[in-house]
């Protein structure tokens, strides 16, 4: 019994040690409690947020989009036109408005163009997201677009066209003293109809409605738009580069498609800028006609409501007054548009010619192969025109700009095996297969 007892009364002080924690361990949780209290530098640095590493082309979802998200909103994207920006016609010459864009450092936003190409710019704003404009995102000044990633702020803005006012901070100009410049003291509060507008201040806004804030609502104007146009028109310094990367902010993560994209050249030049390399096949042909000078924003009596605009245009047309000026005004537009519509004309010309080989081509290699019907196999047809080095050499054509066709491979061109950037240009039904 003895034995027992002593046998038992071990094991349960024993146990009763084992549910109870052990001092030391409290002391050594603790002493270290207080290492780590003691080195508060150390811990101010594991306390702070990582760093944040931008995004990188190896992690996109595939060569056009970033994001299988932006994939999917590439559907609503694709559906809106755009709104191009606009060259300044030469009737605004008459009226001062380029040497007054001069003055105020803005003239080359009004002169400086591009071509583009349209799928381009829909899978930028496809992949644009509001963290571009954030310093805590990884999209902070980063797009992505085919397979590369391309700085987007308003240094890069503002070196398209010399811009030297990037970080410039305009100074504050009250209400009151803002509309009364504006309207030339005919209103009081916002939001103003144009058509209380200056007749200086009137062209203005036309030409930031293309170049400066794409905007549907062409009779209104509101606070932000008109403080830049009252800088502008005045002559202040203000960051114009900053103004448009907010406007094409504000169309990341947009779910309408009841509007156009804004500043698709600007957005073309700024990747050529980057060194995107030009795919002619899906350029757009042709520039957008230039702004000109309506007569009823110069006509002071042209206000519905009888109303004399006020008149506060840096200079008038030498002749002695507005209105027998005015015919001679849409002389030099007339050949702006006969130039341009030119330009068109011959690139359809040399299109059909190009097409117009081809069928004679396909049509011979018909008749070669005793079909009179014109009927012949696709596969056939490639093979042929790859063994006599593309459809230009087989036509008997010299014309270098004819470019030759790829060969095939398996059903399908090499080029579609090896070159990545084809698959950049392809249907809309293709793209979320």
């Amino acid at each position: 019994m003895g034995k027992r007892k002593n046998t038992t009364g071990p094991s349960s002080s024993s146990k009763r040690r084992a549910t109870t924690p052990p001092p030391l361990r409290r002391s050594r949780r603790r002493a270290t409690h207080s290492a780590s209290s003691s080195a508060q530098p150390t811990t101010s640095d594991d306390s702070a947020p990582d760093p944040v590493v931008p995004i990188s082309a190896v992690d996109a979802f595939n060569s056009r989009f970033f994001l299988r998200a932006n994939q999917i909103r590439w559907r609503l994207v694709s559906r809106r036109p755009f709104v191009s920006e606009r060259p300044l016609g030469p009737s605004f010459d008459a009226f001062g408005i380029p040497d007054l864009l001069r003055s105020a450092g803005v003239l080359a936003t009004v002169t400086r163009f591009s071509h583009f190409e349209s799928q381009l710019i829909h899978d930028f704003y496809a992949n644009l997201t509001s963290g571009v404009s954030d310093s805590r995102s990884c999209f902070y000044e980063r797009v992505y677009v085919f397979n590369r990633v391309y700085e987007f702020n308003p240094t890069r803005i503002a070196s398209l066209f010399d811009l030297s006012t990037v970080g410039t901070v305009a100074p504050t100009v009250d209400d009151s003293d803002l509309i009364s410049t504006l309207t030339g003291g005919k209103m009081r509060s916002w939001p103003l109809q144009t058509t209380d507008l200056t007749m200086k201040y009137r062209l203005l806004f036309g030409i930031g409605t293309t170049n400066w804030f794409p905007t549907a609502h062409h009779g209104t104007l509101n606070r932000r738009r008109g403080l830049l146009l009252y800088y502008i028109g005045s002559g202040i310094p203000c960051d114009l580069a900053q103004f448009i990367f907010e406007e094409i902010v504000a169309e990341a993560d947009s779910k309408s498609t009841a509007y156009s994209l804004p500043f698709p050249s600007l957005i073309y030049r700024l990747l050529i800028d980057q060194g995107y390399v030009k795919n002619r096949k899906n350029a757009v042909p042709s520039l957008p006609l230039p702004l000109s000078v309506s007569s009823k924003i110069v006509d002071p009596h042209s206000d519905s409501r009888r109303v004399a605009r006020v008149d506060d245009l840096p200079c008038r047309p030498s002749s002695s007054s507005g209105r027998q000026a005015a015919p001679s005004a849409p002389a030099p537009i007339i050949s702006d548009v006969i130039s341009v519509l030119s330009a068109e004309y011959e690139a359809a010309i040399a299109r059909a010619d190009e097409l117009k080989k081809k069928i004679d081509y396909l049509q011979a290699l018909a008749q070669k192969g005793g079909d009179t019907s014109g009927g012949v196999r696709h596969e056939a047809a490639h093979q042929e025109i790859s063994r006599s080095g593309g459809v230009a050499a087989a036509a008997g054509s010299d014309d270098p700009t004819v470019a030759p066709t790829v060969p095939t491979v398996g059903g399908a061109t090499a080029e579609e095996d090896t070159d990545d950037e084809e698959e950049l240009f392809v249907d809309a039904e293709d793209i979320l297969d």
